[in-house]
């Protein structure tokens, strides 16, 4: 049995839009880890929603190379998450993230849609707009050092 890990809470009484997700964590040989911001939520890892009859995997595959113009190599899957999201525009949304550890593959044509940020991930982790980003690179960083 897999066991999903939970961030936030659901507001009884209230309706969510379920959306579903796949991120990878990525770090390079200083522990730091591949981040990309957005100017009005802040840090996100990479990745994001999937597409109509798409996998996990296969999402964090396009969305990688999306938005940071990179193939990705995936080592190996890190866990799921269900994420409870209040928007500012009081809009309420489960999400339902996949985890991914990999690295970066070569670099593709075309440009990213967002700047790739390099964040120190020891001691202290990045705060990202998910909690459910940051359980993810801790689980990143225990693989890494088994």
């Amino acid at each position: 049995m897999t066991i999903v890990q939970r961030f936030g809470r659901r507001q009884p009484g209230r309706s969510y839009e379920q959306r579903s997700a796949a991120y990878a964590v990525i770090f390079d040989a200083s522990h730091r880890v591949a981040c990309v911001a957005d100017k009005k939520l802040g840090l996100f890892l990479p990745g994001g929603g999937l597409e109509p009859g798409e996998d996990p995997l296969g999402a964090v595959h396009r969305e990688v190379a999306e938005e940071c113009a990179r193939s990705l190599d995936v080592i190996l899957p890190l866990g799921s998450a269900i994420q409870f999201v209040h928007a500012s525009d009081d809009k309420l949304f489960e999400l339902h993230a996949s985890f991914f550890l990999g690295r970066f593959g070569q670099s593709l044509d075309g440009p990213a849609q967002h700047e790739l940020s390099w964040l120190q991930a020891v001691p202290q982790l990045p705060v990202f707009f998910h909690e459910c980003h940051r359980w993810a690179v801790q689980q990143g960083l225990i693989r890494c050092a088994a």
